[in-house]
């Protein structure tokens, strides 16, 4: 059988396309990837990818004739693009088709959107998307968090829903310790931005531990969000305290990234839990899924969050949380006195990313 997997709405699901090419070839089936060149210029080597024309009608005259050409089409995200989507709408080939949710309860719940305007768009892209289901065979989410938040709102379409993560661990266990020794390292992954999240948490860090802790903040500045005067913030915090940190001017490269994150030993996140647009409000844990709980999978690392995220119930047992600041120190400095404590942590990070391995994943999906 031959599996399309189909991405031209952001180029950050890249792991997500990996993924199921990964769990296509692990049950025997031919892949094939459609995307456009800011996607695919992302995937491992050795994919089969056709790249999407640019211009609006080559476009569909080309996704016409791949989806007809593929046995079943994963269509990995439809948040964008949609006039793309409008006019393909009434000419959907008739092939096995799976969509990716990544927003429950905009795709579960009619849209709360006022204005005429914003409500006018809101329940065009509502249109858009009902059309679409119409259609699929089955709708994905990717964790059975957000499946269950279907099964409360709206359990018909939760009937359709299949779970597939966003992204895989692809090792066995690993052993990380901590000797105590050196600095501790904790990643914060995410752009530098005033909006999401609460950095006066960091300055009590580093005024707390100093050369203790390394901070990596790995994303760039958003210019629109304080971002900038962020950064130069964080500078002066990091000389005032002689605690070693991580910034980063521009974009973070993918390779850049991952090894960074592979070389921490803590992901930790103190982000805005609601994440809301005109069109959008999701809940971070419930509703939609935090890209940070897939850092913990991929790189087998302990997370800790404020208590107001859930995270993946998969990884309960690696996860810590904290209900303030001060709980957040005192937390930080248990993993810092006591490495058996890091120790236990991270051997449970090690356990927890293996239902995620792509044997596991297939297993649990079932044959195509």
């Amino acid at each position: 059988m031959k599996v399309g997997v189909l991405e031209i709405c952001s180029k950050n699901h890249y792991v997500l396309v990996e993924a199921w090419a990964e769990i296509a070839r692990e049950q025997g089936h031919q892949v094939e990837i459609a995307t456009d060149s800011a996607t695919g210029n992302l995937l491992r080597k050795g994919a089969s990818v056709q790249l999407v024309p640019s211009g609006l009608w080559a476009r569909i005259q080309f996704l016409r004739r791949w989806m007809r050409s593929c046995d079943l089409v994963i269509l990995t995200s439809l948040q964008s693009r949609w006039l793309l989507f409008f006019l393909l709408s009434f000419s959907i080939p008739r092939v096995r088709l799976w969509i990716t949710i990544h927003n429950a309860r905009t795709w579960a719940l009619p849209t709360t959107v006022t204005g005429c305007k914003e409500k006018g768009k809101a329940l065009i892209k509502g249109w858009i998307r009902k059309r679409w289901m119409r259609r699929c065979e089955h709708m994905v989410v990717n964790s059975n968090n957000m499946w269950q938040y279907l099964q409360t709102v709206n359990p018909d379409l939760a009937s359709r829903c299949r779970v597939v993560p966003f992204r895989l661990c692809e090792r066995d266990p690993v052993t990380r310790t901590w000797n105590g020794q050196g600095a501790f390292r904790i990643a914060v992954p995410g752009m530098l931005s005033r909006n999401r999240r609460n950095y006066d948490v960091y300055a009590k860090l580093c005024e707390a531990f100093g050369s203790k802790i390394e901070l990596r903040f790995l994303g760039a500045p958003n210019p629109n969000e304080g971002g900038t005067a962020l950064l130069e913030d964080l500078r002066k915090l990091s000389a005032r305290t002689r605690s070693p940190m991580m910034l980063f001017e521009e974009y973070l490269p993918p390779e850049s990234f991952e090894l960074l994150l592979e070389e921490s030993h803590l992901v930790l996140a103190d982000v805005e839990v609601t994440y809301s647009r005109y069109d959008y409000r999701e809940i971070y844990g419930v509703s939609k899924d935090s890209g940070l709980s897939y850092a913990m999978i991929s790189h087998q690392l302990p997370g800790m969050f404020q208590s107001a995220f859930k995270n993946l119930q998969e990884l309960a047992s690696s996860t810590l949380y904290f209900q303030n600041d001060e709980d957040l120190l005192a937390q930080i400095a248990t993993l810092i006195s006591r490495p058996e404590r890091y120790s236990a942590l991270a051997k449970a990070a090690a356990s927890n990313s293996q239902a995620f391995r792509v044997s596991a994943v297939s297993a649990r999906l079932g044959t195509l």
